[in-house]
């Protein structure tokens, strides 16, 4: 009987630990460098719309302060201006790029670069943001608007707004919810299937459904980040889906999440690959932070406890704003600097006990929609100290505030409401400490959800009513 092994066995053996070995070190480096890309690109994602807010800043300031040409930023006494021609944080350099706007014949802006009528008003901002990866690679994150000279162009055919065109959607159910992205409208219904829809708008007024796709029971709320939807459910195997997009005109199920708990999915936001869930009341998390960097495998990074229903979130640099059902803090402030550790760091009790409905904002400013109250149906803060949210002001709408959509120059805003003789609201913002109706119009039921096209200068609305859930806006 032979004993021990061989000079061979113990060769192959060495052989086979060595195979193993090397592969289990590239696996575990290549995970390594997935999270790390992904946590540059959110880093970058939010440092480059930080510097778009400061574009838009600048100009509130001063029109005469853009001119075409390549930037840094400087902020002095909280106050933004062009410095050099670039700026950095740690690894990354962001540059703003302003261009000049042309159009074509019939008023459309043009490609950036393509000759036609210079348009004095317009300008194109690109805010880039640049680093080089461990690896060696040159990465890019570049986030773009158009400015406008809103001082000069009042919105003034704002005061009247018309009801352009309307469109009844397939399914005959209400429609909960609308995003603008290019030459489409994505909107999701209540419909049990079929119930998200792609409507193509790009010969406005003619509207047609491009496709239509069904997500598992109800989607509730959408937000889109370049070739995907985000969409929130009361699926409780999926509270967030996610949506190929990449062709409007065959949408596809790109992955899904089942976090803990049955509690249903509400509001939804995303920055780059990162996606931000808020959902019903339970003994489970409220507050879930998401890797979505493969969006076949969507990746939870954080959570924490809302201690209420989370209605919708905003995201604004290191901070998650919450539009909550809590009487005692309807808007709470968490910071995400360290996603895998939310904390919340600051919260607004509003008189009363209506719910916090909607939530959007720009630069400093948090707007809130909150269910109809004797107080106030809207709510303008300001976040210059998140810990500390200051109310600035508050505006009556006559009914439930559903959704607010903030035009680009950040001077108005577009309301979907419950009132009932004014369901579409356009307010005054220019004058963030007193807020004013500036046009309305009366529609046939509540409107649910609102967004604005800055490129047609539309808003877009969906809501309750059978045979027009979805609604275009134009200005007299």
């Amino acid at each position: 009987m032979r004993k021990g092994f061989g000079i061979i066995e113990v060769i192959v053996a060495m052989g086979i630990f060595i195979i193993v070995a090397s592969t289990g070190v590239v696996t575990v480096l290549h995970s390594f460098s997935a999270n790390r890309i992904s946590e540059d690109t959110t880093e970058a994602t939010l440092y480059s719309q930080e510097g778009l807010e400061a574009g838009r800043s600048i100009r509130n300031n001063d029109w005469n302060n853009l001119t075409p040409g390549t930037y840094g930023l400087s902020n002095t006494g909280g106050s933004w201006s062009f410095s050099g021609t670039s700026n950095t944080s740690g690894k990354f350099t962001r540059q703003i790029i302003i261009s000049q706007v042309t159009r074509d014949a019939n008023g459309n802006i043009n490609p950036v670069g393509a000759p036609g009528d210079v348009d004095p008003d317009t300008f194109h901002i690109n805010s880039k943001v640049t680093w080089t990866a461990y690896s060696g690679k040159l990465n890019t994150v570049d986030v773009q608007a158009w400015l406008t000279y809103w001082k000069k162009n009042t919105f003034a055919g704002w005061i009247n707004p018309n009801q352009q065109t309307s469109f009844d959607l397939p399914g005959g159910q209400d429609a909960y919810a609308v995003r603008v992205q290019g030459n489409y409208a994505y909107v999701l219904t209540n419909s049990a299937s079929e119930n998200f829809i792609a409507v193509d708008i790009s010969g406005l007024p003619n509207l047609f459904v491009a496709s239509t796709f069904s997500i598992s029971e109800n989607p509730f709320d959408i937000a889109i980040s370049g070739s995907y939807a985000y969409t929130s459910s009361r699926d409780n195997n999926a509270e967030l889906q996610i949506v190929n997009i990449s062709d409007p005109l065959s949408p596809s199920l790109a992955g899904s999440l089942n976090v803990p708990g049955i509690a249903d999915g509400q509001g939804v936001f995303s920055v780059g690959s990162t996606v931000y869930l808020v959902r019903a009341s339970s003994s489970n998390d409220e507050f879930i932070i998401i890797n979505a960097s493969n969006p076949s495998s969507p990746t939870p990074i954080g959570s924490l406890d809302l201690g209420a229903s989370g209605n919708e979130v905003f995201v604004s640099g290191n901070y998650a704003y919450i539009a909550s059902s809590s009487d005692s803090q309807e808007l709470q402030v968490i910071d995400i600097s360290n996603p895998t550790t939310p904390s919340n760091i600051g919260s607004y009790n509003l008189t009363g006990s209506a719910d916090a409905l909607t939530i959007t904002g720009f630069a400093n400013i948090v707007i809130i929609g909150r269910s109809n109250s004797p107080q106030g149906d809207m709510f303008i803060f300001d976040v210059t100290t998140a810990t500390s949210p200051q109310l600035v002001s508050s505006f009556t709408a006559g009914g439930s505030v559903n959704d607010v959509s903030v035009e680009s120059n950040n001077a108005y805003a577009f309301l979907a409401t419950e009132a009932t003789t004014k369901e579409f609201q356009v307010v005054e913002i220019s004058s963030l400490s007193s807020p004013t109706l500036f046009g309305s119009l009366d529609e046939s039921d509540i409107l649910n959800g609102s967004d604005y096209d800055p490129t047609r200068n539309r808003a877009f609305a969906v809501g309750n009513y059978n045979s027009k859930e979805f609604v275009v806006y134009a200005p007299e």
